[in-house]
């Protein structure tokens, strides 16, 4: 298993493969990130899901053109291949967990959009992130299978939410896709 950290200003990013499984669905990476003034508000897409946990601060994301103000304790599902970006306020910076997650199918018909209101277990899923950003960080012994129980957690929380049609599936391999792939290792590692 291959663990890169990168250190691009505020934003602290781990790529994680804890794929060694039959399981479908892959945690990718997961970062920290703190708005300073340091970095810009680029319109980005993934080919595999994004999931935003905001641990302080207000903003807007844009996704798709449609802009939705964000606050703390909000949790984002972004679904693949959706343009987005976050920017913060200007008197109250954003503060913000993402994670990559492939094998997601994740659709919002029927469901308000993209942020996942978790109730009285939005504690636990906060603490589930920053425990895997710690183990992650730390890399003491066997973190890896610490953060796979933890992805797995929080992937089950996520399926019995409900307040997305999520669900594992199997991501397709054509051009486009790779293509995309090619794209975001770009963005990810010279931008």
């Amino acid at each position: 298993k291959e663990i890169y950290h990168y250190l691009d200003m505020s934003n602290y990013h781990f790529d994680v493969n804890l794929d060694g499984s039959s399981s479908k669905v892959n945690l990718l990476y997961i970062s920290h990130s703190r708005d300073e003034n340091d970095w810009p508000s680029i319109i980005h897409s993934h080919l595999f899901c994004e999931l935003l946990y905001i641990e302080k601060g207000k903003g807007e994301l844009v996704v798709n053109g449609e802009k939705i103000q964000i606050s703390e304790r909000d949790c984002i599902l972004l679904p693949p291949n959706n343009l987005h970006t976050e920017t913060s306020s200007e008197t109250d910076k954003l503060e913000y967990y993402a994670l990559g997650i492939s094998g997601l199918a994740v659709s919002y018909e029927d469901y308000e959009g993209p942020i996942i209101n978790f109730g009285s277990e939005n504690d636990r899923v906060r603490n589930l992130i920053k425990n895997m950003y710690g183990e992650l960080r730390k890399k003491n012994s066997n973190y890896e299978l610490i953060v796979k129980g933890y992805f797995y957690i929080l992937l089950t929380m996520l399926l019995r939410a409900k307040k997305a049609n999520v669900e594992v599936k199997k991501s397709e391999h054509n051009a486009k896709t790779k293509l995309n792939l090619v794209k975001d290792y770009i963005d990810s590692h010279y931008m």
